[in-house]
């Protein structure tokens, strides 16, 4: 609902709402062994988010009505406006650039790895 209100763009942000919020509830085909005394319990598979129709239209209906109020309170013009960017100093710009890009990549290494960790 965010992104269909925030860039006016409900299918978009149906799309993305299934593919990150799918990831939650993917199909586990494994079964999963629970200690407990000697019998081994296995846990059902979950069921994919887009396995039911209900789902799909919640998160269909929510988009387009975020979009729609929107649309009805702002208007036509984005909640998100990028201004004009003009390189001014490309020689320098541009290699500070692939500097930082290097560094954001090292530190989301950093993150996953600490995240996974714990």
């Amino acid at each position: 609902a965010g992104v269909s209100a925030g860039f006016n763009a409900p299918i978009a942000g149906v799309f993305f709402a299934l593919e990150i919020v799918q990831g939650a509830f993917q199909k586990n085909n494994k079964e999963e062994e629970r200690n407990s005394g000697n019998g081994i319990v296995s846990k059902p598979p979950l069921e994919s988010l887009t396995s039911s129709s209900s789902n799909v239209s919640a998160v269909l209906l929510s988009s387009v009505l975020s979009a729609l109020i929107a649309q009805a309170l702002l208007g036509q013009h984005l909640v998100l406006e990028l201004s004009d960017y003009t390189l001014k100093t490309p020689l320098i710009e541009l290699p500070l650039y692939l500097l930082l890009g290097c560094l954001s990549g090292l530190m989301a290494t950093l993150f996953s790895q600490t995240a996974q960790l714990f």
